[in-house]
């Protein structure tokens, strides 16, 4: 029954003389379409385009008696290349709300009217703070991710932004873009715990350097927020400097 599938599951089903195609949403269903349509039809979306697609020319359509049932082991997938492609090889609109999203709903807002340099990353001895525009806000650096007082502005925004959405299902913290340095306060290295040397001779985001700090601020902000906004979450995602599991 569609009601008992998850998240955008599907199950298709053969009868005699009937195909039945079911999902948990308007998502399941069109999944499940496409996954017959590459599974039993042949059918195949090598890159967007028709230039990618593979529609073999049958004169009937044969199958053996069909009853499979498929839940993703994930909440969603998605690309920022074609959308029709991607939903055909069974990726979709995503249920959560992530995004570069740590500059300009978070902390950007420590350098306009009640300056904060503590949330802003010490480096080389000096706080760093983003210029003025939406660019500056979202490119080419962090927010200190560990002290006391940035993991109390993440709480504070956290709670602000589901006082103001309660149907949201996350509050959005995905790291902000560009190429960057960490903070080097003694805070985010700590937190840091034990790295791979090589990590020292590279100290732009790469190599998922900063992969602790980052988990140990959204694990701060979720656990801050929970007994107050029961069952509701915090959307991070594995990028640039998080983007491989820490040591340990």
């Amino acid at each position: 029954r569609p009601e008992n599938l998850l998240r955008q599951g599907y199950r298709i089903k053969s009868v005699p003389g009937r195909l039945m195609i079911a999902g948990a949403n308007s998502w399941g269903a069109f999944h499940g379409c496409a996954a017959f349509l590459e599974d039993q039809c042949g059918v195949e979306w090598f890159w967007p385009t028709e230039l990618g697609e593979e529609v073999p020319q049958k004169p009937a359509l044969a199958f053996e008696r069909l009853d499979c049932t498929f839940v993703p082991a994930i909440a969603f997938m998605m690309s920022g290349i074609d959308g029709e492609w991607c939903r055909r090889i069974g990726m979709c609109d995503p249920e959560y709300d992530i995004h570069h999203s740590l500059g300009p709903e978070i902390y950007h807002e420590g350098r306009k009217n009640q300056p904060h340099p503590e949330w802003f990353p010490l480096i080389d001895g000096r706080r760093q703070i983003p210029g003025e525009g939406a660019a500056a806000s979202v490119f080419n650096w962090q927010p200190c991710m560990a002290s006391p007082a940035s993991i109390e502005r993440a709480v504070m925004a956290a709670r602000e932004f589901f006082t103001k959405n309660p149907a949201a299902p996350n509050f959005p913290m995905a790291t902000n873009d560009g190429v960057w340095r960490g903070c080097e306060c003694s805070y985010c290295r700590e937190a840091d715990g034990p790295c791979d040397p090589a990590f020292d001779t590279t100290p732009l985001h790469y190599n998922g350097r900063y992969m602790r700090r980052y988990y140990h601020l959204l694990s701060s902000v979720a656990d801050a927020i929970q007994s107050e906004f029961p069952g509701k979450k915090v959307g991070g995602w594995a990028y640039a400097g998080s983007d491989i599991p820490p040591l340990g």
